[in-house]
C-alpha cells in the first residue's frame, strides 16, 4: 500500500466534488493551494499558541517536553542532555478513530513490515 501524495489527495478530492448549481467545480490548482493554505494556517496558528481542532476529525495543540537525558545507540556510555523543548502534539478525533478501527492489528503490522523492508 502506497503513501498518499498532496497531488493524490487533490485527484481524489477533485473526483468527489459535484459541480455547484452553476456548474463550477474549482481545478485542481486552485484545489492544492487550498489544502496548502490550510495546514498553513493551521502550523501558524499552532506556531503562536492556539489549539486547532478540526471537529470529529482532529486537533493539534502544543506541549514543552521536560528536559531528559539521552544517549546514542551502539555506542557504550554515551549521554546527552536534552533540553526541554515544544513540540505539537495530534489528536485523533471521534472520525478518525473509528476508521482506525477498521484497521486489524495483523493488517497493520503486515503493512508496518512492508514499509519498513521497502526503507531499507
Amino acid at each position: 500500500m502506497k503513501n498518499i501524495r498532496k497531488g493524490e489527495l487533490i485527484t481524489q478530492i477533485l473526483s468527489e466534488l459535484a459541480p455547484d448549481e452553476n456548474g463550477y467545480r474549482p481545478n485542481s490548482v486552485m484545489l492544492g493551494n487550498i489544502i496548502e493554505l490550510l495546514f498553513c494556517k493551521i502550523a501558524t496558528d499552532v506556531g503562536w499558541g492556539r489549539d486547532v481542532a478540526l471537529r470529529d476529525l482532529c486537533a493539534f495543540t502544543f506541549i514543552v517536553k521536560k528536559a531528559r537525558r539521552g544517549h546514542i545507540p551502539g555506542i557504550a556510555g554515551s549521554c546527552l542532555e536534552i533540553p526541554e523543548q515544544v513540540v505539537i502534539k495530534f489528536k485523533p478525533g471521534r472520525r478518525m478513530r473509528e476508521c482506525m478501527r477498521r484497521l486489524t492489528v495483523s493488517e497493520a503490522k503486515r503493512i508496518l513490515k512492508k514499509k519498513k523492508k521497502n526503507h531499507v
